[in-house]
């Protein structure tokens, strides 16, 4: 706050100015996350769940959700219920106080065939959010007949004791290739995200007994550092 008075001080000339430091009671760092399925069915219905979290520092005064629906889900409605334009889905949210949540939950059916549905939701403050990087979360849930990932590559170069695994990646999805010894302690090999191109990896057959898998991941999982 800034303050003016013309000859405050009571002399004969001059204007005095004061600044005070009042604290923000508009900010509020509203964070998003989300529940999504991994894999469904097609035609399976499924829902994303969000829960929008106030970290503070003060009550949040409400805002806007706001998400592109994708193109081959259909969409069965959400909660609250919002407003559709053009593709895009609205919510308005109410306050949440310092420390509390809300949710917002999509009704969606999967494709008839094997694909992802992708979405990623923005929250709008008009308060003010003092850390917008985390306003944002994105998800893929993949589309897969039977819920698993199908193995479609597997040779054995016996001369050179390696083992070629392969399977054809969904688009966006994200796969972690894994080895174990006693299926139960499982152990990162390499990662890989779905597009065009067969995923395909050569392992080396140095184990007496040695297992691996594929497996589907969420959008945002962090790598491993080994």
């Amino acid at each position: 706050q800034v303050t003016y008075q013309a000859n405050g001080d009571g002399g004969p000339v001059g204007n005095d100015f004061a600044v005070t430091l009042v604290p923000d009671t508009f900010l509020a760092d509203i964070a998003v996350n989300v529940d999504a399925p991994l894999v469904v069915e097609p035609n399976e219905s499924f829902t994303v769940t969000y829960t929008l979290e106030n970290l503070g520092p003060n009550p949040c005064q409400g805002g806007r959700f706001d998400v592109f629906l994708p193109s081959n889900a259909a969409f069965n409605g959400s909660s609250p219920a919002g407003t559709l334009d053009s593709g895009s889905l609205w919510i308005d949210f109410p306050p949440i106080s310092n420390g509390g949540s809300t949710t917002v939950t999509l009704d969606l059916t999967a494709p008839g065939s094997q694909g992802s549905v992708y979405l990623s939701p923005y929250v709008d403050v008009p308060s003010g959010d003092p850390d917008t990087g985390n306003n944002s979360v994105s998800s893929v849930t993949a589309v897969i007949p039977g819920g698993v990932p199908v193995l479609e590559v597997f040779s054995v170069d016996a001369v050179n004791d390696e083992l070629t695994l392969g399977i054809h990646g969904i688009q966006d999805v994200r796969y972690w290739l894994e080895s174990s010894t006693d299926l139960e302690t499982w152990n990162f090999i390499q990662e890989f995200y779905g597009g065009e191109s067969p995923i395909q990896s050569v392992q080396p057959m140095d184990e007496p007994k040695e297992f691996f898998r594929f497996r589907i991941l969420p959008y945002q999982f962090f790598i491993p550092v080994n």
